[in-house]
């Protein structure tokens, strides 16, 4: 999506600069960002930062290489109507990445909602590269777990499968006061793959070696 933005800024140098009406392209890539990609405000802000301010950057490096070009630093009357034109593509930005933001957040409370077996979903403790985990409540047991997720969206292959049960069967072999327990093991209906463990409470790995 940035790309998509500097190549949308760099196309502007020759057609227009400052007042090309291309710039409102950006509002369209920040609104197609929040439509495909929602997320948490906070996690897209620098993307949008980033998408937001790459047109007048160009156009600022343009004019410092050739201030004479096109692209030169603009007068007074040129600087206003950009301005005036640009406010819309900011403003844009902002609206995209607050729906972003609420889209992410209804997922996240139906996600919540969600029962894997006898386990509900409660809050997202952390994501890697082979899922999700998840703080749970067994209601059999009446306990908290950390839930390990597998997504498979119906596409995993056989070999990610078999991984995600070699890792739960040998972290179910592990004894010792400084290896999490595991409980149980298995898939849902749609094609979740699951671990629970112990749940521990208390300060991350990240915090503890940075």
């Amino acid at each position: 999506f940035f790309l998509a933005g500097l190549g949308i800024a760099l196309m502007a140098v020759h057609l227009g600069g400052w007042r090309s009406a291309y710039m409102h392209g950006i509002s369209i890539v920040c609104l197609v960002h929040a439509a495909v990609v929602p997320a948490a405000w906070k996690r897209s802000l620098p993307l949008f930062l980033s998408i937001g301010l790459v047109f007048p950057m160009v156009m600022l490096a343009t004019a410092v290489v050739s201030p004479s070009g096109p692209t030169g630093w603009p007068d007074a009357a040129t600087l206003a109507e950009f301005a005036s034109n640009y406010v819309f593509v900011l403003a844009s930005s902002v609206v995209a990445m607050a729906s972003g933001h609420a889209v992410w957040a209804a997922q996240q409370q139906v996600y919540r909602a969600r029962r894997l077996g006898r386990y509900r979903l409660q809050a997202q403790l952390g994501l890697g590269g082979m899922g999700e985990v998840w703080l749970a409540w067994d209601s059999s047991l009446r306990r908290n777990v950390a839930l390990k997720l597998l997504r498979t969206n119906g596409a995993a292959t056989s070999d990610s499968v078999r991984r995600f049960e070699r890792e739960a069967r040998a972290a179910s072999r592990l004894k010792g006061p400084h290896t999490v327990h595991i409980y149980d093991f298995g898939a849902s209906d749609d094609g979740i793959y699951y671990i629970a463990m112990e749940y521990l409470s208390g300060t991350d790995l990240s915090a503890l070696v940075q």
